[in-house]
């Protein structure tokens, strides 16, 4: 009798020793998230293994990762002294994939697939897809036909439709029917290749054909125990459903709320399907990983009871949101850092979660890898010098040559590792890959200009000794193949897996898919968009409501959402019904700690910092700038810039009834015109007259009348202070007549007004603004040497010549854009842009659009040596409605939450209380708060999300544009102009960084910029058409304002 002795590592709870002891039946066990469901897994598979004793069967524990392989491997061998006894051995713990693998799809499954040999796996790189015999196609929306990618062949995926298997064509979230599925699959399978989706349909079809087969497995593994069962897709479900109905007692251990692999098919439903048709139903319950705070919110957005095993260990343990600004993601995950290491949690064990990938790059500035054969060396770079992860360099390098040479074996990547014939070949390539002197360069290298060069010839002498050692040819074509297009300037290997915070310490940022089932000190989720967050709220009937609740339960002590300001007003309520509280952010943007035109560090006594208004009051201007222009040289600039540039514009602003600050209802100054209407109100043609305006009315210069409905009326245009004295005048003239008398102060007609913008004045504003801004997005002054004379005297610092170029919408989805922009929402309004081009890197840029009319390109600097950028500011310059501020007792008791949502800190109150002007009577503290609190919630009136507003750009110039029949060659423009803001063309992934910086002229990215200067040179009659029309367009637009 063979002898069993188990080691127990934990004490189990009431409910664990309940699942371990029960019956060998199958059996369902929901488990909470830090349920211990590991260790019970564990303690199962070695009651069962005792009770078989020695049984010919094994018990095959399963999971999907080899991670967790690994855990229950260690765990499970680890819990039990092995003896002599031959049956010891009879577990199988595999992951599902390599389980179906081993068993079926390799030794068996060549029958029914027909092929002669062992099926291997296709990555899609694999050169013989090229074929068109191995084609899937698939049904557009609108009904075309159009090939799959063969690289996107691991997309085609199984469902089941009208009670049959039927191939799709997987696009993110979409699918699309294929056509010749079960077809090109049996080619494929002829030769014996498969994907990973493709081998669960053989084995499927394997086990159904082979009765004989079906009992021997069933037979060798009597019980199959499957963890994380609510990732078990409709492949895998069938599978273990025909081995269940054979006779496998199936276990299954899982929590459905977990279920987070919707996009591939496994969204859970397998798992609480089988709960519901079997007997044995067993619960975890208790959470071992998570704080009583975590534990109460996870179970009010799951609708779960679950309990706590641990307590509240410390203070600052909780749930927390942080409220954020636009482009201040680092800063938040500073803070995050920061906290998580004063409270003393450990920073190794924390990360930084996002729901995929696109955030992460964002935030890391991933850079590109090129395209094609090159992108693929480029990643096995970056995987043998950063991840020192050689087998996968080597994998991927074999993956690449079977794609460069003629005659391979198809299976070529699989046999390479096995078949002695190539032994010598796989020495080579191997070689290849270690010596980065003269084999896969150096990650180090710049990208385009010294890795490339390099990486070609190295990888045209390997191909050469290949051909010439082994008779394998290539296609000839290298320089082609192996392109520099979409490499970047920079070298490939930079710190970007790891972001650094206060102090140097480093943080792991990731993926929720990837953390799932590891237990987090601290977490910081990110949600990339609104919805990510509303769904998580809203509980876990959608994946992105599970995936954000799989974030959540990671956290062992410490969790934090991260939350831009412009959603708290939504999510207020929620966040407070759900106890999560909020968490103050340290403002620690890059400032420059010295104004930028006199040089003097600030200190409040002799050099005291000024709220700069970057675009002037004035003209509408909410962007403020702090620590950027000392009080001294502001009051300079005001009087000898801003008051000369804001007059130019003064007819706009008095049209648009704009006044400093919003505040109150000031008195305008009178500016002169020509009516350019043909008619007013009154049918009169008055075009021509004229006129001047004061305090938002229009008057003549010289009064008139006229007659109208053939003499029976008569209209005196004429001001209030001219009446008197004119209509004297006008009833002497008209003593013999009686007709009706209309008296008219305000003739409502549109005023043509001329611009100066050639002129020192215009040249000087709107250079300060470009300054001003880049300042306050912690640019030095001494970066901007086109626009800042540090050697001349205070007042022409800022120069006269500035380099200015008019800005042309010069790709199709801009010109639709401009052309009926004032239809568009939030016209008019400003809009500034700080960018480094795309051609040029070292060109720094700012873009100014004032009253969605005036757009001006400022060159800052030609040789600028920094990160690239691209930073924004857009406001609305009419009042929107649904923002109140009222101070009241729930602010006093919340006033923290409030200021950092505002931004406000408690040195801006400070600073603003020690400046107040002497000889006036001084406001308290409490006053002055108030004051500024105000004034930043009238700012938000007009604040609107960029890019929102650009993503409303370019989907009413889609429908415009697809509302036509266009030319062939207008939707190729179309098209490769729309994928720079959809480059996935998934709504959900949308990049901004285009917007008004580049643009796609065939194969070509080109900056907006430079060709913009060229047209204004090759044809200047074009700028200033565009120019008068823009400034038509905002006139047409107040005219019509003026008439409603």
């Amino acid at each position: 009798m063979f002898v069993f002795e188990v080691k127990i590592i934990m004490e189990l709870s009431e409910q664990q020793q309940i699942v371990v002891d029960s019956e060998p039946e199958s059996m369902c066990i929901i488990a909470c998230a830090g349920s211990g469901k590991t260790e019970t897994a564990i303690q199962k598979l070695i009651k069962l293994r005792t009770r078989m004793a020695n049984h010919r069967g094994y018990i095959a524990l399963l999971s999907f990762t080899n991670t967790a392989i690994k855990t229950f491997r260690e765990g499970y061998y680890g819990s039990v002294q092995k003896n002599i006894d031959r049956f010891s051995n009879r577990v199988c713990i595999e992951t599902l994939d390599s389980f179906i693998t081993k068993n079926i799809l390799h030794p068996h499954s060549f029958h029914v697939m027909g092929c002669k040999s062992s099926p291997f796996l296709i990555s899609g790189k694999e050169a013989f897809l090229k074929n068109s015999s191995f084609t899937y196609w698939y049904e557009t929306k609108l009904g075309n036909k159009q090939p799959v990618p063969r690289e996107d062949i691991n997309n085609v995926t199984i469902r089941v439709k009208d009670n049959k298997l039927k191939f799709f064509y997987r696009i993110h979230n979409e699918l699309f029917s294929i056509n010749n599925g079960v077809d090109v699959t049996k080619r494929l399978a002829n030769i014996g290749a498969y994907t990973h989706e493709l081998g669960k349909f053989w084995v499927l079809q394997t086990l159904a054909k082979n009765k004989n087969l079906l009992s021997a497995i069933v037979n060798r593994f009597p019980i199959i125990i499957v963890d994380e069962a609510q990732d078990i897709d409709l492949m895998h479900g069938l599978i273990l459903e025909t081995l269940h109905k054979a006779g496998s007692k199936l276990i299954l251990i899982g929590d459905p709320n977990q279920a987070i692999f919707e996009f591939s098919g496994a969204d859970g439903s397998f798992l609480t399907s089988f709960s519901e048709k079997i007997k044995n139903s067993y619960s975890l319950s208790t959470n071992y990983r998570s704080i009583p705070n975590i534990v109460l919110t996870a179970n009010s957005i799951s609708k779960r009871d679950d309990t706590a095993y641990r307590q509240q260990e410390n203070a600052d343990y909780g749930i927390y949101y942080i409220l954020y600004n636009e482009n201040q993601t680092e800063n938040v995950i500073d803070n995050f850092i920061s906290k998580v290491d004063s409270i003393g949690m450990n920073l190794d064990n924390s990360a930084v979660l996002y729901r995929g990938w696109s955030g992460i790059d964002k935030l890391l500035k991933v850079k590109e890898l090129g395209q094609g054969k090159t992108k693929q060396l480029a990643l096995a770079t970056i995987k043998r010098d950063k991840n020192k992860n050689y087998k996968e360099a080597f994998d991927i390098v074999v993956s690449c040559l079977s794609g460069l040479l003629i005659s391979l074996p198809i299976n070529f990547v699989q046999i390479i590792n096995t078949d002695p014939e190539f032994k010598l070949l796989k020495k080579m390539i191997w070689t290849f890959v270690r010596n980065p002197l003269t084999g896969l360069p150096s990650g180090s290298l710049l990208a385009k200009k010294q890795w490339h060069p390099m990486l070609k010839s190295n990888i045209t002498n390997l191909l050469t000794e290949i051909e010439k050692n082994y008779g394998y040819e290539t296609d000839g074509m290298i320089g082609h193949i192996i392109s520099s297009k979409k490499l970047s300037e920079e070298a490939l290997i930079a710190d970007s897996d790891l972001l650094k915070g206060d102090g140097k310490k480093n943080i792991r940022i990731d993926t929720v898919h990837q953390v799932k089932g590891e237990s987090l000190e601290a977490v910081l989720y990110m949600p990339k968009e609104k919805k990510h967050l509303r769904e998580m709220m809203n509980g876990t009937e959608t994946e992105l409501g599970r995936i954000g609740y799989v974030a959540l339960t990671r956290a062992r002590n410490f969790f934090v959402i991260g939350i831009p300001n412009k959603w708290h007003k939504e999510f207020a309520k929620q966040l407070l019904d759900l106890n999560i509280k909020p968490l103050s952010i340290i403002d620690k943007r890059l400032r420059i700690d010295r104004c930028y035109l006199c040089g003097e560090e600030f200190n409040q006594l002799s050099v005291v910092d000024h709220r700069e208004h970057i675009i002037q009051q004035a003209i509408g201007g909410q962007l403020t700038g702090d620590r950027i222009l000392c009080k001294d040289c502001g009051i300079l600039l005001g009087k000898g810039i801003d008051k000369p540039f804001s007059d130019i514009f003064k007819n706009i602003s008095s049209l648009l009834d704009i006044r400093k600050d919003r505040e109150s209802r000031t008195k305008t100054k009178s500016i002169k015109g020509i009516i350019i209407s043909e008619i007013d109100e009154y049918g009169v043609n008055v075009k021509g007259i004229e006129v001047v305006w004061n305090n938002f009315k229009i008057t003549p210069v010289k009064p008139f009348y006229r007659y109208i409905e053939n003499g029976k009326k008569l209209i005196i245009y004429a001001s209030k202070k001219q009446l008197p004295k004119y209509i004297k005048k006008v009833e002497r003239e008209i003593k013999n007549n009686k007709p009706e008398i209309i008296k008219c102060h305000n003739i409502k007609a549109l005023v043509e007004f001329s611009f100066p913008m050639n002129s020192e004045h215009f040249n000087r504003g709107i250079a300060k603004i470009a300054i001003g801004f880049a300042c306050s997005q912690g640019i030095l002054r001494d970066k901007l040497p086109l626009v800042l004379d540090l050697n001349v005297n205070l007042s022409n610092r800022i120069k006269e010549k500035i380099t200015l170029v008019q800005y042309y919408p010069l790709q199709i989805i801009d010109s639709i854009i401009e052309r009926e922009k004032s239809e568009i929402r939030n016209f008019p309004s400003h809009c500034l842009i700080l960018f480094t081009t795309l051609t040029k890197p070292t060109k720094l840029v700012c873009y100014i659009e004032l009253f969605s009319t005036f757009q001006w390109y400022v060159i800052l600097n030609n040789d600028y040596q920094g990160e690239e950028i691209y930073k924004y500011y857009f406001q609305s310059l009419k009042k929107l409605d649904d923002y109140h501020f009222e101070p009241d007792r729930r602010y006093y008791k919340e006033r923290k939450m409030h200021l950092d949502q505002l931004g406000i800190t408690e040195d801006m109150i400070e600073t603003a209380f020690r400046n107040q002007k002497d000889g006036k009577e001084k406001m308290s503290k409490e006053e002055i708060e108030y004051k500024i609190v105000k004034e930043e919630y009238i700012k938000q009136k007009y604040k609107v999300d960029f890019e929102d507003q650009v993503k409303v750009f370019v989907r009413f110039a889609s429908q415009k544009f697809l509302s036509k029949n266009k030319k062939f060659n207008e939707y190729i423009n179309f098209y490769i102009n729309f994928k720079l803001f959809y480059p996935t063309m998934d709504e959900s992934d949308f990049n901004i960084n285009s917007y008004r910086r580049f643009y796609s002229r065939g194969e070509s990215y080109r900056d907006y910029v430079n060709d913009s200067y060229v047209l204004s040179k090759v044809d200047p009659d074009k700028m200033s058409k565009y120019a008068s029309f823009k400034y038509n367009e905002l006139l047409t637009f107040i005219e019509n304002q003026i008439k409603k």
